[in-house]
């Protein structure tokens, strides 16, 4: 599951401080009727097309839900 979470500055905010998206309600576990927070699960690297053309590479952290063993990623939007 991605769940696409607004980032204030855009793309540049991101990439200065990626963790920016890890917060209590994006922790929030979407599988379990039960809310509880999901634990931090690393990250992996997806590219994007910039405005000015280029490709960028920017980290996507996923977090997990150990009760169903799935993962969220956060995307900034």
């Amino acid at each position: 599951m991605q769940k696409l979470l607004p980032v204030r500055g855009g793309l540049n905010a991101y990439l200065s401080a990626s963790d920016v998206l890890v917060n209590e309600g994006a922790r929030e576990c979407p599988f379990c009727v039960e809310k509880h927070r999901l634990r931090l699960h690393g990250h992996y690297h997806r590219c994007v097309l910039v405005e000015d053309g280029r490709m960028a590479v920017v980290p996507v952290r996923r977090l997990l839900c150990a009760r169903v063993g799935r993962t969220v990623s956060l995307l900034p939007d």
